[in-house]
């Protein structure tokens, strides 16, 4: 019985999707509880979904899925398949966290502190999410 899952059972891919799930964890924390309170811009397509939260209210989450929509269709002609597939996973993964931490409590309101620590968290989650073959 242990033999047939483990032939169905692809080890290296568990641990690459635990590993995106892990790290989206780590940056939606860092966004909700640093970056957002203390109204500090991110970089790339979070960065743009932030500014838009600022301007017009809208939810980071959705602006976050809605932006990376056009880039998972360019990508689909550019890039492999599974590098696409990892990307949409941690996409989806760092929608549903930033909308689960929301109410999680603003760790400093130093904004260099914020700025900082926002720094170190979302590239210890960025790195895992590389590591794992995401983006």
């Amino acid at each position: 019985m242990l033999r047939r899952f483990r032939d169905y059972f692809n080890w290296r891919l568990f641990k690459h999707f635990i590993g995106i799930i892990i790290g989206a964890t780590i940056v939606s924390i860092s966004i909700n509880t640093l970056i957002i309170p203390n109204e500090i811009a991110d970089g790339g397509i979070t960065g743009i979904a932030i500014v838009l939260h600022y301007l017009f209210g809208w939810p980071v989450s959705w602006a976050v899925l809605l932006l990376n929509l056009p880039l998972f269709i360019l990508g689909l002609r550019l890039v492999g398949r599974d590098f696409l597939v990892f990307s949409v996973v941690g996409v989806a993964v760092l929608s549903a966290t930033l909308s689960l931490t929301t109410q999680f409590p603003v760790l400093t309101d130093d904004k260099l502190l914020a700025a900082i620590f926002g720094g170190v968290l979302t590239g210890i989650g960025m790195g895992i999410i590389f590591r794992s073959r995401g983006s």
